[in-house]
């Protein structure tokens, strides 16, 4: 499949001539499927593999029990990928599941979410390291308040922002502090 982007003009970085992307021209894409999911990073553009069916089931048991939590008070708003999350023009993720409060929720437009959300779960995959390394300076960066990354072979590292803008690792790996809620793993993993 050849997918092309038409952009207004060429833009390259002066420190080391490396062309660049923005949001403006990820929207000029087809909607997915019938382009890839991409992510920008520093305008750099990454093309996001189809996960395994593993980790698929991982996302909707988890987007399952988020939502059994979020949807009886209506604490906000729950989205599963692909749903583009805009941090910046040059800073664009696709996370494979996020939430916005209620009172958040001026955040979320018709076609993504502009702005950090609360909490943001990234279940691996073949890219591992861009979500423990890449993804993790970014939404830390940006203010994720709480970020979740699950292998789905089993295990939980769970990341939230404290009072100086730094993540802390903590040790209750599946009690959202953002949802003040308990997930149990056996369910995630089922």
């Amino acid at each position: 499949m050849t997918i092309s982007i038409r952009l207004d003009k060429i833009r390259y970085r002066p420190d080391d001539g490396k062309l660049y992307f923005t949001h403006s021209d990820v929207q000029r894409l087809p909607e997915w499927p019938e382009s890839p999911l991409i992510e920008l990073t520093s305008g750099e553009l990454f093309v996001v593999p189809s996960p395994s069916t593993r980790h698929q089931r991982v996302c909707g048991n988890l987007y399952y029990l988020l939502r059994r939590v979020i949807e009886p008070d209506d604490l906000g708003f729950v989205f599963v990928a692909p749903t583009d999350v805009k941090l910046s023009e040059e800073d664009l993720v696709v996370p494979d599941i996020l939430f916005v409060s209620k009172s958040r929720g001026a955040i979320v437009k018709e076609k993504f979410v502009e702005g950090a959300p609360d909490l943001i779960i990234e279940v691996l995959s073949s890219n591992a390291r861009r979500d423990r390394v890449e993804k993790y300076r970014i939404y830390m960066e940006f203010g994720v308040r709480e970020y979740l990354i699950v292998d789905p072979k089993g295990g939980i590292e769970h990341h939230v922002l404290n009072e100086k803008g730094r993540y802390e690792t903590v040790t209750d790996a599946v009690e959202l502090r953002t949802l003040n809620c308990k997930l149990g793993t056996d369910e995630i993993f089922a």
